[in-house]
């Protein structure tokens, strides 16, 4: 059973082909997922399950919301 969730075709290829179906590009996809708190979430939870200490996965968000912060200071917004 778990082998055709990752297999073309598969529950979880046709669930992620759904979802990117209705972004620009798989860019835009992988983008709008970092913008949500829950992506973060998973992604301290998977950390932590692999015994990387609370302090720096919080550390590494900083970081990242920091360059992020950065970021939509220096570039151009997209014209419509």
């Amino acid at each position: 059973m778990g082998r055709q969730l990752c297999v073309p075709g598969g529950r979880l290829h046709r669930l992620l082909v759904e979802q990117v179906k209705g972004e620009k590009n798989m860019r835009t996809f992988i983008i709008n997922r970092i913008k949500e708190p829950s992506t973060w979430v998973a992604i301290s939870a998977i950390a932590a399950l692999f015994g990387a200490p609370v302090g720096s996965v919080d550390a590494v968000h900083q970081i990242v919301a920091g360059m992020a912060a950065l970021l939509g200071v220096l570039l151009p917004e997209q014209k419509a």
